[in-house]
């Protein structure tokens, strides 16, 4: 599958991530890096994400999916990050509703977007994306590149 490659602006734009287990940790933490305002909807959170919410980083919303939370906000973007291939897809249709932009993390072909391997180095923002083939590839590729522009 064809990509086109983007650098989004998040800042201080409304992010929602529904999970809230180790993958939607590592999405809260790039959105977050990337300004952005993160809500999660979830029944639990991991503890890294509790930590955050507690310096509120993010705000929490302790429930299932539920698309009315649409009806009550306007996202950005949404990324479907539960282990529940059936929630996910909730997510996505309405999302696709409401024309919000849309990932699912466990079946990147159903969204709109699939987030590429990020490093930061200086003023440098590295990303490398293998369309979703070779996600370990893209993490260690992302890994030289920014190990490159450390030693310069």
């Amino acid at each position: 599958m064809k990509t086109y490659a983007a650098n989004i602006l998040l800042d201080g734009r409304k992010c929602l991530v529904v999970g809230g287990g180790k993958v939607a940790e590592r999405k809260v933490r790039s959105l977050l890096d990337a300004g952005g305002n993160v809500t999660i909807m979830s029944p639990r959170l991991s503890k890294e994400l509790t930590a955050l919410h507690e310096k509120k980083k993010m705000r929490f919303l302790k429930q299932t999916f539920t698309e009315t939370i649409f009806e009550k906000e306007l996202f950005f973007l949404c990324i479907a990050a539960t282990d529940s291939e059936e929630t996910n897809k909730q997510v996505r249709d309405a999302c696709r509703k409401r024309r919000i932009l849309v990932c699912l993390v466990d079946n990147w072909q159903e969204g709109d977007f699939i987030v590429p391997a990020v490093g930061r180095s200086g003023t440098f923002t590295i990303a490398v994306s293998s369309a979703g083939e070779d996600c370990r590839g893209s993490a260690q590729t992302r890994d030289r590149i920014v190990t490159l522009l450390e030693k310069q």
